[in-house]
């Protein structure tokens, strides 16, 4: 069952991890997230629930429960976000080091739930339990003995597991500082006297005041300006200033800092979709099927392993992706054939097996440039159909390896101004328009018009093909 150290959660033991905790409005994390048992446990919560999990099989169950996942590696991740709690079932072989980096990335008042083996904490024999043991003796961390909690469980076994509490409470808030630190006297402007000599200690103070801002300013102009330069080519001065300004009323720093961050992250991630150009390759349900993912990818952290991982998920997947674009618009095309009830319309030029070198397609122009048009030219289709010849250029140019943006499309020649019921010629067809809105179509070259039929048939496993 998915791997040696699957051993899912008892919802008993769950429901006894988040005992005490409020979890209305915090970010929560389950590295080692499973299936999500410990997290189903707070689904009805009104919390921020974020997963790790290694295992692509139980990545694949999370996604389906609509689980946000950041990474695949808790070990080696680089968190963007502040986790109020961090819930875990780690791996029993390796729990020890599992929870260490949950320490080291928890921030001043995380709480910190985790499982792990009784033999970890009563026999501290590395480095590492040495470590563990102090923190939590240090830090008023509770050690809470379940027993042989997992016996019923799901996936049985009889080892002992302890229930570790703790709360950080070592580090500083990221966005505080001291204020203990910092001398800051109230200013009595009434004690001013405008026939008296000031007095001196309250103008020190506001000199104090003033000489610290101007060096605050100082600092802050000069991390704003490397911002900017790191941002080139990312984010634009004018976003970077919005979201800069838009701090000033947030009040929760930590959130204030996610959705910085997280703007930024976005930024990033986007240089590499748009990079990779295979969105130019994509027909539009396809891009909108497989990018929907883009927001699940885009709120992992912005990481070389992350962006390698995507790449390479990129590149497995290209020929499916094709052959998914070839497919869809196959079946646009062939779906006005004359026995197709469905539509109202069917031409005896459309096959229904095949995609005839002469096709028509309805409705191509906007009505209203049907109805308002005042001389027999027209120069623009319906924003729908014209993604959808869009689509079609993009999986020809695909097949056969050409750029889309050096090809001159139909949208491009019709954008031009051509007149009803004339030919004319785009890369790949030459065609006209006629005043109720349908579309003439025909292959000039037959050779790429057999190649995308045949590659559509064989994708459908058609026999002939």
């Amino acid at each position: 069952m998915f791997d040696k150290n699957f051993y899912p959660t008892p919802k008993e033991i769950a429901f006894k991890m988040i005992e005490g905790l409020d979890l209305r409005g915090v970010n929560i994390l389950e590295p080692s997230a499973g299936k999500g048992d410990i997290l189903e446990v707070i689904e009805s919560k009104t919390a921020n629930i974020y997963c790790i999990e290694k295992n692509q099989e139980l990545q694949s169950i999370l996604r389906e429960k609509k689980y946000t996942i950041l990474g695949d590696d808790f070990l080696k991740f680089k968190p963007d976000h502040i986790f109020d709690v961090i819930l875990m079932n780690p791996p029993f072989d390796n729990g020890v080091k599992h929870l260490l980096k949950a320490w080291e990335i928890s921030e001043e008042g995380t709480q910190i739930r985790c499982l792990l083996n009784r033999e970890s904490i009563e026999n501290p024999c590395t480095k590492e339990k040495k470590l563990l043991l102090n923190i939590i003796q240090n830090n008023n961390g509770e050690i809470e003995y379940l027993g042989n909690c997992f016996k019923n469980g799901e996936r049985k076994t009889n080892v002992e597991i302890v229930l570790i509490k703790l709360q950080n409470k070592t580090k500083r808030k990221k966005f505080q500082f001291n204020f203990n630190e910092f001398q800051k006297e109230e200013i009595n402007i009434e004690e001013l006297n405008i026939n008296q000599l000031a007095k001196i200690d309250i103008l020190q103070n506001l000199e104090d005041r003033y000489i610290s801002v101007k060096k605050l300013i100082e600092e802050y102009l000069v991390l704003k300006n490397k911002l900017e330069f790191y941002l080139d080519g990312i984010m634009d001065k004018y976003t970077v200033d919005t979201l800069l300004a838009k701090s000033f009323n947030n009040k929760n720093r930590e959130r204030e800092y996610e959705e910085i961050i997280g703007n930024i992250r976005n930024r990033f991630w986007q240089v590499i979709f748009s990079k990779t150009k295979l969105e130019e390759k994509m027909t539009s349900n396809v891009k909108k099927d497989f990018f929907g993912n883009k927001k699940e990818y885009s709120i992992m952290p912005f990481t070389v392993e992350n962006v390698n991982k995507l790449l390479e998920i990129l590149i497995q997947n290209s020929k499916h992706i094709f052959q998914n674009c070839i497919e869809e618009i196959f079946d646009y095309l062939t779906a006005y054939y004359p026995e197709n009830r469905v539509h109202i319309e069917g031409w005896k030029t459309n096959e229904r097996w095949m995609v005839g070198r002469k096709f028509i397609l309805p409705n191509m122009i906007n009505w209203l440039d049907l109805k308002y048009v005042k001389s027999n030219i027209i120069k623009s289709l319906d924003y729908t159909k014209a993604d959808k010849l869009r689509d079609l250029e993009k999986v020809l140019c695909n097949l056969i390896g050409k750029d889309i943006m050096r090809i001159k499309t139909i949208e491009q020649t019709i954008k031009e101004g051509i007149e009803f019921s004339k030919w004319y010629k785009s890369e790949f067809f030459r065609f006209k328009v006629f005043k109720k809105g349908t579309i003439h179509f025909e292959f000039l070259d037959e050779k790429i018009w057999n190649q995308f039929n045949n590659r559509a048939c064989e994708g459908k496993k058609w026999l002939g093909y």
